[in-house]
């Protein structure tokens, strides 16, 4: 007769090894669609599924259907309005207006879901290094500097007008330095996103595993964090090939179109990937986030429930390195061997 206890265990066991969800993948968005992507800084989903990425290369957004076809493009490189030079952040709002901001031109452009331009003013108060999107406003993260006291980052929602202004923030933090990096609560270039509940949530610096949802003061609400694993380690090859391209500057970065070198800024400690890469929450209330996890070659996709358990982790086929969550619908950015970039849509099973 089997000892029930060993069986119990080993039920156990598996259960805990059986992915807690399934990224089926739907199509992929690449040259195929007819469009040849530069670099792409930002995407986001729509409510219907549809897709917008930002091609800083090609200083243009292109939207496409929810079935992968493109719809239209919008912007074009300049300063002025409907025009942009680099994308701080991208979000698409409840009825399909898409919205971005320029950290380059500090602007903040609006253009209504079937493309028309509905305004564009500079962001005043900070300079802008986010964009997202709560309920029918856009909230845009800015950072101020002060002699003495450093950076600090606000996010609040978006007052337009002549100029674009930050209502009352729903989170503001101090930009860690480097040595504070430990017990930072989130910092400027972390990955963030919104919770339902329309609360800032940001990643951890560094090789930290930790999403907090922040408070409007700066407090840490709750957190989702793995204390069992570290963060992915590059190989041998990878530091080298790394320090290579840091060495030979900017010029030593994979050109964009037009001959522009795109930019090698190293943060933390180049023997370990980016920590966190996206995450947000699924229709079913679950946060995913798109980790580097200690033990994998590649990205993994670490799923807990709206209490901080862990649930488990999926891997996905693809090589990510950016990750976005609408409902039931998740887009992944990733490269081929020869630098282009490919978006791949997936629906949560």
């Amino acid at each position: 007769m089997p000892n029930i206890s060993l069986v119990l265990i080993a039920l156990a066991a598996a259960a805990q090894q059986r992915p807690p969800l399934r990224l089926v993948r739907e199509f992929s968005l690449d040259a195929a669609t007819g469009v040849s992507f530069g670099v792409i800084g930002g995407m986001d989903l729509g409510p219907d599924g549809a897709i917008a990425a930002v091609d800083i290369g090609n200083s243009v957004i292109y939207r496409f259907t929810p079935a992968g076809k493109l719809r239209d493009s919008l912007g074009h490189k300049g300063q002025g309005p409907g025009e942009f030079l680099a994308s701080a952040g991208l979000a698409v709002g409840p009825a399909g207006e898409v919205a971005l901001a320029d950290i380059s031109t500090r602007r903040l452009t609006m253009w209504n879901a079937d493309g028309t331009l509905r305004g564009s003013a500079p962001v005043v108060g900070g300079m802008p290094i986010d964009l997202l999107w709560r309920g029918v406003t856009p909230v845009v993260g800015v950072m101020t500097f002060a002699p003495g006291v450093g950076a600090t980052a606000s996010f609040g929602p978006v007052v337009m007008g002549d100029q674009a202004r930050q209502g009352e923030p729903i989170a503001t933090f101090p930009d860690p330095r480097k040595e504070e990096w430990p017990t930072a609560v989130t910092c400027g270039m972390c990955r963030r996103a919104l919770s339902p509940e329309g609360k800032l949530l940001g990643a951890a610096p560094d090789t930290i595993y930790r999403i907090n949802e922040i408070s409007a003061d700066g407090r840490v609400l709750r957190s989702w964090q793995r204390t069992d694993i570290g963060a992915g380690r590059r190989t041998d090859e990878e530091v080298a090939a790394l320090e290579k391209r840091i060495a030979a500057g900017p010029a030593g970065a994979r050109p964009m179109p037009g001959g522009r070198p795109a930019p090698v800024i190293p943060r933390g400690d180049i023997r370990f990937r980016p920590r966190v890469q996206g995450f947000g929450f699924d229709r079913a209330g679950r946060l995913l986030a798109l980790v580097s996890n200690a033990g994998s070659t590649s990205p993994v996709v670490d799923v807990f429930a709206a209490d901080g358990t862990f649930l488990g982790t999926v891997r996905p086929a693809e090589h990510l390195r950016a990750f976005v969550i609408r409902g039931n619908r998740v887009i992944g950015l990733s490269e081929t061997a020869d630098g282009e970039h490919v978006i791949h849509v997936y629906r949560i099973e």
